[in-house]
């Protein structure tokens, strides 16, 4: 794969099928993308600042899925258990 430099304003991070991704609108390509956290290199912080922006989707989950594939789609768990809590279901919920 090859490198190359975006100039992103990060808005959320989401887990999909094991993986973090980033959403963020793209300066260079104008447009919103969803990005691997795990793929990220050369990171560079800038004192940039920018404005909120409408998010693409209002679910930014499913935004997510309906990126490019690459390679992460959902796969079965390597382990299944149950566990037992005894805490309400709206704590346990978040």
């Amino acid at each position: 794969m090859e490198d190359s430099e975006v100039l992103a304003e990060p808005h959320r991070l989401v887990v999909w099928s094991g993986r973090w991704y980033m959403v963020a609108y793209d300066q260079h390509r104008n447009s919103w993308h969803s990005y691997r956290l795990d793929r990220i290199r050369h990171l560079v912080l800038t004192a940039w600042r920018f404005g909120q922006r409408e998010v693409p989707e209002a679910d930014i989950t499913r935004f997510v899925h309906s990126q490019t594939d690459r390679g992460d789609t959902p796969d079965a768990w390597p382990c299944w258990g149950t566990v037992l809590m005894e805490c309400p279901a709206t704590l346990v919920a978040k």
